[in-house]
């Protein structure tokens, strides 16, 4: 598991560990059929964790992309909620620019490398081409 998606579930535990059971029950009411009915029917810890889970297992939301959490528990007015997974998105879109740019960047003076080594073949070939016209 690499360290987003492992900073992602600890972040959902934390929300999870911070909605009441009216909270989780709302919840469970929006997120609707896309988890399974045995989860929307109780609204305890563990069934909340194991919502999150299928709504990974689905694709419904990411580490690199939980906007339909977000809108999920805005509509249940857990902002504060809300708001640290909006937190955590922006700085995982913030180091995928960075990641990309370095990228850009090694890749830009890799290029750099090789042309310029390839203007120093060049060059020694005209050396050599010219000593041998010279000869």
């Amino acid at each position: 598991m690499s360290t987003d998606a492992f900073k992602f579930r600890c972040i959902l535990i934390r929300i999870q560990e911070s909605l009441s059971d009216t909270d989780r029950q709302k919840l469970h009411f929006l997120l609707g059929e896309d988890i399974p009915g045995q989860l929307r029917e109780k609204e305890s810890l563990s069934t909340s964790i194991s919502a999150f889970q299928k709504l990974l297992q689905t694709l419904k939301i990411s580490e690199k992309d939980c906007t339909y959490l977000i809108n999920a528990l805005e509509e249940i007015q857990r902002h504060d909620c809300a708001q640290r997974l909006k937190d955590y998105q922006n700085l995982i879109e913030k180091n995928i620019v960075l990641t990309q740019r370095e990228n850009s960047i090694i890749q830009t003076n890799e290029v750099s490398t090789l042309l310029y080594e390839l203007n120093m073949d060049n060059t020694a070939d005209v050396m050599d081409q010219s000593i041998t016209d010279e000869v």
